[in-house]
């Protein structure tokens, strides 16, 4: 397989991925409210995510992995990157998730199952044909919990503003 493909190979992992959270949530989330509380602090914010407000953030979301790979010829740092992320969120939120919610997380199967492995391979391929330096890898991974965070955090703002603004 090309590098080219790889790279949209890593594409369908993310929107695999992305796909179990927003089949997922809707259902799993709301019976799981105390747990959310006692843990995370964010029940009464998470009570507030609906099943279409995910939807949309996962949308962007995939549209912002859509970009990283397009632009993975000119930019092969983008894909590098964004294999980063899928790597550092198996770790962070989805295991520790999985383990407070008891047992399953929304996006928790792909997770491990796809995007570890898958990830941990491309950025391992990159390194291995001049893609990518092993600097480059090393930063993208000390990157990605920020993008995890700020992608995170958009997503709970954006809900947040979504349903108090005024109608």
């Amino acid at each position: 397989m090309s590098y080219r493909t790889a790279q949209w190979c890593l594409f369908a992992a993310f929107l695999a991925h992305n796909l179990e959270e927003g089949t997922t949530v809707g259902a799993y989330l709301p019976k799981r409210q105390s747990i959310l509380s006692e843990y995370f602090g964010v029940a009464e914010m998470a009570a507030r995510v609906t099943q279409a407000h995910f939807a949309w953030a996962l949308v962007a979301v995939s549209a912002a992995g859509f970009v990283f790979v397009s632009l993975g010829g000119w930019r092969p740092f983008l894909p590098v990157l964004l294999a980063a992320v899928m790597l550092v969120n198996v770790l962070v939120p989805h295991v520790p998730a999985a383990i407070a919610l008891g047992g399953y997380a929304p996006g928790v199967v792909t997770a491990v199952l796809v995007n570890l492995p898958y990830s941990r391979w491309f950025l391992l391929r990159s390194v291995k044909e001049g893609q990518a330096s092993r600097r480059e890898v090393v930063t993208a991974l000390v990157v990605a919990p920020a993008v995890i965070a700020v992608s995170i955090g958009a997503v709970f703002l954006a809900t947040f503003a979504a349903t108090v603004a005024p109608n």
